[in-house]
C-alpha cells in the first residue's frame, strides 16, 4: 500500500507541474493528471518488468520443484475414476453419463 501512494503523491507532483506550466490555466486537470500518470508509468515500466520476470522465475522454479518431488500429478477426480473403472464422458446435451471401462 506504501508503494501505491507514493505512486500517486509522485503522480500528484508531476500533474500541479504541468498544470504551473501551463500558466495555471484552468479546465485541463484531467489532461494534466492523465499525461503526468503515463509518464510516471513510463518511468516505472523497467521496475515492473523486473517484478513480472520475478514472479514468472519463482512459478517456474516452484512448478520444477513440485514435478521433482511428485506432486504434478492427476487431479483427484481423474484418480478416482480411474481407480473404480469409470470413465465420465459428456453426452451431447452437455450432461455427463458415466461409462464403465472393461
Amino acid at each position: 500500500m506504501e508503494r501505491r501512494k507514493k505512486v500517486l503523491d509522485e503522480i500528484a507532483c508531476l500533474a500541479y507541474g504541468l498544470y504551473e506550466r501551463r500558466g495555471r490555466a484552468h479546465g485541463f486537470a484531467l489532461e494534466d493528471w492523465l499525461e503526468a500518470e503515463r509518464i510516471v508509468m513510463e518511468r516505472r515500466s523497467g521496475e515492473i518488468e523486473q517484478e513480472a520476470e520475478a514472479i514468472t522465475a519463482g512459478r517456474k522454479a516452484k512448478a520444477a520443484g513440485a514435478t521433482k518431488t511428485g506432486q504434478a500429478k492427476k487431479p483427484a477426480a481423474k484418480k478416482k475414476a480411474a481407480a473404480s473403472g469409470t470413465v465420465k464422458k459428456k453426452t451431447p446435451a452437455g450432461k455427463k453419463a458415466s461409462k464403465k471401462t472393461e
